[in-house]
C-alpha cells in the first residue's frame, strides 16, 4: 500500500513538503497545482512553484484548460527531476472549472481529452528517450463525473488506452462538499475493471481509517492524505505505526515560517501562513481564537509571537502526543 501528500494549492509548495518530510516522508509528495499555460509564460513567481530537493519522490500534478501547452512544460518539470506527472482533473472550485481546466476535462469532448494525454505520453516518452533517465509514470486525479459508475468507467478506459498509468479517484461529485463522506464503492469496483493502479483520496484522519478502508476495499493500491496532513504534518509518523511521539507544537510554527521563507518569495508569505495555520490551529483547544489572531496578522513575523503568546496562556495544548 503507497500512502501519498495530495497536491494543495498554496499549501503543497516545497516549503511545506520539506516540513512534512522533518517528521516522516510519505511514500509519494504531489506539488501543489501547477497551471502549464503560466509556466511557459515565464511569469515572476512561476519558478517558486517547481522548486524541489533531490530526496524527496515528488510527482509534478499539471493543469491546463487546452492541450497543447502540456507538451512544453513536462520537460521543464522533469528537469527538476520527480518521478511523472499527474494531471488535474478533479479540482472542482469554480475559478479554475470555468477556464476549462481542473473538473472540466471529464465533460470535454473526447478528441479534446485525447489530444491532452497524447501530449502528455509523448512529453514524458521522448524525454525519457532523449535524457535516458528512467521511465517516467503518467497520472491522473479526478472526480466522479456523475453518480454512474458507467460513465466513470468508460472514461477511466479511455485514459488508461492512451497511457494513463495511475488514476487517484476522489470519490465525491463536483458539487459535493467535504462534509458528506465520499462514495469509497467506486474506488472498489474501479480497481477492479482496471488494469493500473487505483489509488482513494478524500476523508482520511488517521492510521485506522485506512486500515478500515484496507479491510472494507483490499484492492485499492494507495491512499492519499489532504487536509489531515496540513493539520498534522507528522501524520505519515502515526500512519507508519509510530504512537507516542511526543510533537512541540511551537517548534512546529517556527519550523513552518522558516521553511516557508526559505523556499516562497516574499509576497506569497503571508497568505501561505494564513491558509496552512487555518487547518493546524484545529489541533488547539481555542482554535478560533488563535485562528482570528493568525488570519488579523499583518506580517509573517507576527505569527511565532502569536504563538509563543497563546502556549504561554495555554501550556497543556502545547506538546501533542501521535
Amino acid at each position: 500500500m503507497i500512502l501519498s501528500l495530495a497536491p494543495m494549492a498554496d499549501i503543497t509548495h516545497l516549503g511545506f513538503r520539506r516540513l512534512v518530510a522533518q517528521f516522516c516522508p510519505p511514500d509519494l509528495f504531489y506539488s501543489e497545482m501547477i497551471h502549464s499555460p503560466s509556466l511557459l509564460s515565464g511569469g515572476h513567481f512561476e519558478k517558486w512553484y517547481i522548486k524541489t530537493y533531490t530526496e524527496e519522490n515528488l510527482i509534478w500534478q499539471l493543469t491546463s484548460n487546452e492541450a497543447n501547452t502540456i507538451k512544453e512544460t513536462i520537460p521543464i518539470l522533469l528537469d527538476k527531476g520527480g518521478e511523472g506527472i499527474d494531471l488535474n482533473m478533479g479540482c472542482a472550485a469554480p475559478h479554475i472549472v470555468t477556464t476549462g481546466a481542473g473538473f472540466a476535462w471529464t465533460k470535454k469532448p473526447k478528441d479534446e481529452v485525447k489530444l491532452l494525454i497524447q501530449n502528455a505520453r509523448f512529453a514524458i516518452d521522448d524525454y525519457s528517450k532523449r535524457t535516458n533517465k528512467s521511465p517516467k509514470i503518467l497520472s491522473v486525479k479526478m472526480r466522479l463525473p456523475s453518480e454512474k459508475y458507467e460513465e466513470l468507467y468508460d472514461f477511466c478506459k479511455f485514459l488508461v488506452d492512451l497511457g494513463v498509468e495511475r488514476i487517484t479517484l476522489h470519490p465525491r461529485l463536483q458539487k459535493e462538499k467535504y462534509s458528506k463522506p465520499p462514495h469509497y464503492e467506486y474506488l472498489e469496483k474501479l480497481k477492479k475493471d482496471l488494469p493500473i493502479p487505483v489509488f482513494g483520496n478524500g476523508n482520511i484522519k488517521s492510521l485506522e481509517d485506512i486500515q478500515k478502508l484496507q479491510k472494507r476495499f483490499s484492492e485499492v493500491d494507495g491512499w492519499m492524505i489532504g487536509r489531515e496532513a496540513v493539520k498534522r504534518p507528522w501524520i505519515f509518523l502515526s500512519m507508519n505505526g509510530k504512537k507516542g511521539v511526543e510533537i512541540d507544537a511551537l517548534n512546529v510554527v517556527s519550523m513552518f515560517i522558516n521553511l516557508l521563507k526559505e523556499n516562497q518569495p516574499d509576497e506569497f508569505h503571508i497568505l501561505r501562513a494564513k491558509r496552512f495555520f487555518s487547518y493546524f490551529c484545529d489541533n488547539f483547544s481555542f482554535a478560533h481564537y488563535i485562528k482570528t489572531k493568525v488570519l488579523n496578522a499583518k506580517s509573517i513575523d507576527e505569527i511565532i509571537p502569536i504563538f509563543e503568546q497563546y502556549f504561554r496562556e495555554m501550556p497543556d495544548d502545547r506538546i501533542i502526543i501521535t
